[in-house]
């Protein structure tokens, strides 16, 4: 099976795109709410994402205080996911499919908890997938959620793409997870 090349940076995603979570939706309501059935999808110029909010709640909002702390910029506009012990709470679909897709991890839990922020893949023509764990700490300072970003093998591209955080305690549950802006190569 193909490997997935790591990409650590938005950078990796020059003359790329990205996706700010604040453009509006195809027909639905305004930003900062939650979405509870059925999906929601981006109408981009030449990609429509879907984010599926079919299992764990998902929801619009913006780096604060009390969401997500100092992880992304105060304000920044964030996609929110329930944490789910058998969920990956956040499903993201491409048509078409991309070559590359990535975005920064955060958490919504304790500072200082361990937790490790997850992108997983999946081949649009196979579904064979490949996923990235990256252990980080939980924090109230800016800029500290991890980039994770993934690009597909040559002759192949990534049709899905699941974002969670871990908690690093098997004990303790993560309440939600949490991405800034998607980055994407087409």
């Amino acid at each position: 099976m193909p490997v997935f090349e790591v990409l650590d940076s938005p950078d990796d995603f020059s003359g790329g795109y990205y996706v700010d979570w604040f453009e509006q939706p195809a027909g639905l309501l305004v930003p900062v709410c939650g979405y509870t059935a059925g999906n929601c999808r981006y109408d981009l110029e030449n990609l429509t994402l879907t984010v599926d909010v079919s299992g764990p709640a998902v929801e619009l909002s913006v780096c604060s205080q009390n969401r997500v702390r100092g992880q992304f910029r105060r304000g920044d506009p964030v996609l929110l996911a329930d944490c789910h012990p058998t969920q990956k709470p956040l499903r993201l679909t491409f048509a078409p499919p991309v070559r590359a897709v990535g975005a920064y991890v955060g958490a919504e839990g304790l500072a200082g908890q361990d937790y490790d922020a997850v992108l997983n893949v999946a081949d649009a023509a196979t579904g064979n997938g490949q996923g990235r764990n990256v252990r980080a700490t939980l924090s109230n300072q800016v800029g500290t959620a991890p980039f994770l970003g993934l690009r597909s093998p040559a002759g192949t591209r990534i049709g899905e793409a699941w974002f969670d955080a871990l908690s690093a305690d098997a004990a303790t549950v993560l309440q939600r997870v949490a991405i800034g802006p998607l980055y994407f190569l087409l």
